[in-house]
């Protein structure tokens, strides 16, 4: 959390030093620290609504995210997500009413060390959570056999709330001087914007299929009510993502279903987040093992399993987890 802690080692640097024990009294008290924190509200405010977009964006992978570039206190994200879609075939050749959901639950934790005072650890612990829900309305349009194209509307709803502890008296002063501007948060956010998705489909006579997808989201995250009026604002996002996906047979059976293999490779460009979060790009490469239904659960065409790992500038991770196909 790049902004996060620049914003407190500046606050440490201008009244305690260098952050070494503080043996007497800071000379400050929380009430003229406040100040110094809200002059860097705004990055804070851009930095979560960040992590809102990753959590609520299709086809950015629900992983658990390493940044690497600050390794004194890492930061942590973990992002879970269900993308249910459908299209509605309404006997018109061609076209099909197409609608998708995304429910999403992102949490980062990481924790900002001082130094001793008297024994005592100078810290601070943010433990953050952001729930979010979006809803996409368009249509799917076959251009050409195998190809099928999806422009669409998005809005949805999240919000972000913060816990923090804190412990020594440097940490103490920081966590009282920030309560719900820096510290103890709470953000809501509405979604609102639009998407253009583009998907190729093709199977060889060997019965190995390729699914690959093409995405471009632009969002806008509004947070119009928060703990503190600097949390408050407008922000826009552009969201890329591309997937390739094979899967064949493996001649294996599980509970009287085919099992089918599968690889895939995905990845995502955000532009506007590196500055603030500190990467913007990252690619996985994963693989798994999936069950085909043949109508045992209504509405679910196959369950997979399926694990990968993600690498890009600034960030790795990785991936485990069960998919279904609807």
């Amino acid at each position: 959390m790049m902004r996060h802690r620049c914003v407190v080692l500046t606050t440490v640097l201008v009244w305690a030093g260098s952050g070494d024990a503080v043996a007497e009294p800071l000379p400050i008290s929380p009430e003229e620290l406040r100040p110094t924190l809200r002059d860097n509200a705004r990055d804070l405010k851009n930095l979560y609504q960040e992590l809102s977009i990753i959590g609520t964006t299709p086809g950015i992978s629900a992983a658990n995210f390493r940044l690497t570039h600050d390794t004194s206190d890492p930061l942590e994200i973990d992002s879970y997500k269900i993308s249910p879609t459908h299209a509605f075939d309404i006997g018109v050749d061609g076209f099909r009413p197409y609608i998708e959901g995304t429910f999403g639950y992102v949490k980062s934790d990481q924790t900002l060390a001082f130094g001793d005072d008297d024994g005592v650890s100078d810290r601070l612990s943010l433990d953050t959570r952001t729930l979010s829900a979006m809803g996409g309305a368009g249509a799917e349009f076959d251009i050409v056999p195998g190809t099928i194209l999806r422009p669409m509307m998005l809005f949805g709803y999240s919000r972000t709330s913060n816990d923090t502890s804190s412990s020594g008296s440097l940490g103490d002063l920081l966590h009282e001087a920030g309560r719900g501007l820096a510290f103890d948060f709470k953000i809501n956010s509405l979604l609102y914007g639009g998407a253009v998705e583009i998907e190729q489909n093709h199977r060889w006579e060997n019965d190995v299929k390729l699914t690959a997808n093409l995405r471009y989201n632009y969002l806008v995250d509004d947070s119009y009510r928060a703990s503190d009026p600097e949390l408050e604002g407008r922000n826009d996002f552009s969201v890329m993502t591309a997937a390739t996906e094979l899967n064949g047979p493996t001649y294996l059976s599980l509970f009287g279903q085919p099992l089918r293999w599968i690889g895939f490779v995905t990845g995502t460009y955000m532009p506007e987040i590196k500055d603030n979060i500190g990467f913007d790009y990252f690619v996985e490469i994963g693989g798994g093992i999936e069950i085909v239904d043949s109508g045992v659960i209504p509405g679910i065409g196959g369950v997979s399993l399926r694990g990968s790992g993600l690498v890009g500038d600034g960030v790795e991770g990785w991936s485990l987890g069960l998919a279904a196909e609807f």
